[in-house]
């Protein structure tokens, strides 16, 4: 089939589209429905292609496919991911080291939309003041998914049936459940579904529905059908914003608009789309469209690191001018090469094998420094061990007189706090809706102490410190947590909180109340209430929790909430300002330093409340790093090791309260 010059169009448009938007959002609201355009063209011209193959030779080569679409793809995505992770060694703050190298493994693997899907649920997982430099890695994965799997679902077709009518039953089975999905999926949690597959899939089906639709109109309504299709694809892309559910049911503008040009194949004339886009210029920015997606994104992410500013209207001229640049040489000295060549082309399994180097090789490139960050970070526990007299929150103690307890050491490494995540990054915390218990148990096996903490992720972040204390001084220390949950209800009271919350809490108590040796819990007292009715109700829970857990004669420890740096991401600010004595510290007034189940903690009958704020605040200010130690790897999760330093001033109060209950069952 001849290039159509309407569809080269649609790639120039929809190239444009999202590089407009990300370079200057204001201006095209909807860019980002560009993605949605190739996503049906993607779909048209590969079922069109495996349609006519089918049709020649009565199967679908599928290992050629595969290695067709490697050759076409791969060698331009291998090269810029290389040339990011020189970007990054060089200009991204090594803050966000850690998960850039993650996520560039991930796109070389063509995984990355599951990724992002994962993180845009899990708030522990991104600093917002850096997005991530392959980000855009996302449409591809999901291309390179349905390359994979629609070639087999038209195989397994064709091996019971050869009638071509079953191959479209199959598309649009494709079609209508992965739309209704969509609908549903964006609707629960719309920043997962944007990323997802199933989400998707319908798009590619659109596009290759129309492989089976005839062409019934005149010259003229064909015209008009494809101009109505890019005024549709342009009313998206102005009237859409970052606030518009989406994909769902709204992309159906973009991907009927995107299918209506494509089926009416407008023929040439005066005041036809087709005529437009056979405009030279036009044609050429669909060539290059595909490496003018892969540069551009990561320039716009390191322009305002090397400049200082966002780009503004020059700048972002010339974000474009460098990605246009780079796509044409792209082009020219990768993409056609690899395309066109004879020796890839001639064995497919050298294709594959071209594929499986690159992949390792990008892995290799990042995963190196994933390793030394790691190796870092062991280096820095190990020092702080040496010299804890004055290392984290034992800087605070007047009893240590530390000088200089807010400085940056020289060198200091935030990469190293950044990543330092303690048990948040070992999959110790349960994630809502979730009404399982995970059993996270660190320290001393049957130590002679056994205690649980309970509660949401500051509750985990607090327990990383206790987990290794206990591994020094026998104690056994279980963890009870789950994200968005205190653990201090086991009713629900006008919707406070959640079902699956209350659920969880009650499987959590059962496990703990059976436990003969359980000595203490330790709850955070973080609420996560909307207004003083909130915070009242939740205050009532937490006391008639606190009691059940007396009743049987173990102790009860609450646990002042952290202060935290919110908004200002930690890791990043210290960064910025790492040549200042006491960077980023926040006003101590500024902060909300308690919080209604805290103060209801102080006054009740056998509980022991344990504030920490003077181990992150001093009489003026909050810090951010302390003896030696960032504080927060966000803006408001404590790194392990300052966790670790804390633990000491949980652990007194713990065993005096201990104590306290046992002379009371005497």
């Amino acid at each position: 089939m001849n290039k159509r010059s309407d569809i080269q169009g649609l790639r120039a448009l929809a190239v444009l589209l999202v590089v407009a938007y990300h370079i200057w959002p204001t201006a095209i609201p909807g860019g980002y429905i560009g993605v949605d355009v190739f996503f049906v063209i993607s779909g048209f011209l590969i079922t069109a292609h495996l349609l006519r193959e089918a049709e020649r030779t009565g199967t679908v080569s599928v290992l050629h496919f595969w290695a067709r679409r490697i050759r076409r793809l791969l060698p331009a995505a291998f090269a810029v991911l290389a040339a990011t992770v020189v970007m990054v060694i060089l200009w991204v703050p090594r803050s966000v080291w850690e998960q850039t190298f993650t996520e560039i493994i991930a796109s070389a693997f063509y995984v990355q939309n599951w990724v992002l899907a994962t993180n845009s649920v899990d708030y522990l997982a991104a600093d917002a003041n850096v997005p991530s430099i392959v980000q855009h890695f996302w449409s591809l994965s999901v291309e390179e998914q349905f390359y994979i799997v629609w070639p087999l679902i038209i195989v397994g077709v064709l091996f019971f049936t050869k009638a071509r009518k079953w191959i479209g039953v199959a598309l649009a089975s494709v079609f209508v459940l992965s739309l209704v999905y969509s609908i549903v999926a964006t609707a629960v949690s719309p920043a997962m579904a944007y990323f997802v597959t199933p989400t998707r899939a319908w798009e590619f089906a659109a596009g290759g529905l129309l492989a089976f639709l005839p062409m019934v109109l005149s010259a003229r309504a064909r015209m008009l059908v494809a101009w109505a299709g890019v005024a549709a694809i342009a009313g998206a892309a102005f009237a859409y914003t970052d606030a518009t559910p989406f994909p769902g049911y709204t992309a159906l503008l973009p991907v009927l608009g995107t299918a209506a040009v494509i089926w009416a194949d407008a023929p040439r004339g005066l005041g036809s789309p087709t005529s437009l886009a056979r405009l030279a210029p036009i044609q050429w920015v669909g060539d290059v469209s595909y490496s003018l997606y892969l540069w551009h994104w990561p320039i716009v992410v390191v322009y305002p690191l090397l400049r200082g500013a966002e780009a503004g209207i020059k700048g972002g001229a010339l974000i474009l001018a460098v990605s246009v640049a780079l796509a044409w040489l792209t082009k020219v000295a990768v993409e056609d090469p690899f395309r066109r060549g004879s020796f890839f082309a001639a064995r497919w399994r050298r294709t594959f094998a071209f594929a499986a180097t690159g992949m390792v090789g990008v892995l290799a490139l990042s995963g190196m420094n994933l390793v030394v960050l790691r190796q870092q970070q062991e280096a820095v526990y190990a020092a702080a061990a040496r010299d804890a007299a004055c290392q984290g929150a034992a800087a605070m103690d007047p009893a240590n007189d530390c000088d200089d307890p807010f400085a940056v050491p020289d060198g200091y490494d935030t990469a190293v706090g950044k990543g330092d995540r303690g048990l948040l990054g070992a999959d110790c915390l349960g994630v809502s809706p979730q009404t399982e218990v995970i059993d996270c148990r660190r320290g001393a096996e049957s130590g002679d102490i056994r205690v649980a903490v309970v509660g949401n992720s500051h509750a985990v972040a607090l327990a990383t410190g206790l987990h290794r204390y206990g591994e020094e001084q026998g104690w056994e220390v279980q963890g009870y947590f789950r994200q968005k949950c205190t653990g201090q209800a086991t009713e629900r009271v006008n919707g406070v909180p959640s079902s699956s919350c209350v659920e969880w809490t009650k499987n959590a108590y059962d496990s703990m109340l059976s436990d003969p040796d359980l000595d203490a819990v330790i709850f955070q007292s973080y609420v996560f209430g909307a207004g003083e009715d909130s915070d009242e109700i939740s205050v009532e829970q937490s006391r008639e929790s606190w009691q059940t857990f007396l009743d049987a004669g173990i102790a009860v420890i609450v646990v002042n909430d952290v202060p935290g740096t919110r908004p200002t991401q930690t890791p990043t600010c210290i960064e910025e300002h790492r040549d200042e004595y006491d960077p980023c510290a926040i006003p101590r007034d500024r902060l909300t330093l308690s919080n209604a189940m805290w103060e209801a903690a102080k006054v009740y009958p056998g509980v022991t409340a344990v504030d920490l704020t003077d181990y992150f605040c001093d009489a003026e200010k909050c810090h951010s790093m302390i003896g030696g130690v960032m504080v927060y790897f966000d803006d408001h999760h404590l790194t392990g090791l300052f966790s670790a330093s804390l633990a000491p001033y949980v652990a007194g109060p713990v065993l005096v309260a201990v104590l306290d209950q046992e002379s009371e069952k005497l």
